[in-house]
């Protein structure tokens, strides 16, 4: 009987401690998409496909904010969009509002959701490569943070 009860007690443990990797994994592989999509989105640029590389700074935006929705919850459930107020909700902190972060994503979600995109925006060259600039850094500091703040729970 002592060990029947051992081993269900190990269970969850073991259960936990896979959903820990998982967590952890899956925070790695939206992290590394996130990069992708951005490698991706400069060989764009040097093709001059405007529109195609600002839906893939938008996409590595996304993966990005799904590693550190992952990361802040420790869940891999992820809900199918996120409001304005929930992605500032878990990127803010005392050390950085976010407030600049949720907007630029916000603006660049809508943005690129627009079907044949704002001409304007698009047509000077100058703009992507803000674009882009800006991308990399959103990304490197939720990347950062993600990295700084381990938040996985001690069993």
């Amino acid at each position: 009987m002592h060990s029947f009860m051992n081993r269900q007690i190990d269970k969850p443990l073991l259960y936990l401690t896979d959903e820990i990797s998982n967590v952890k994994r899956d925070v790695f592989d939206y992290q590394k998409l996130a990069g992708y999509h951005m490698k991706l989105a400069f060989m764009m640029h040097k093709h001059s496909q405007r529109k195609v590389c600002l839906i893939l700074c938008d996409w590595a935006l996304t993966a990005m904010i799904k590693a550190l929705y992952i990361h802040e919850h420790q869940t891999t459930i992820l809900p199918d969009k996120w409001t304005m107020n929930e992605i500032l909700s878990f990127v803010h902190t005392d050390k950085n509002p976010g407030l600049d972060i949720v907007l630029f994503i916000s603006t660049i979600q809508y943005i690129s959701s627009i079907e044949n995109g704002p001409d304007s925006f698009l047509a000077e060259p100058t703009n992507i490569d803000k674009l882009l600039e800006r991308t990399e850094q959103v990304l490197s500091e939720l990347s950062a943070r993600i990295l700084s703040e381990p938040n996985t729970p001690l069993f």
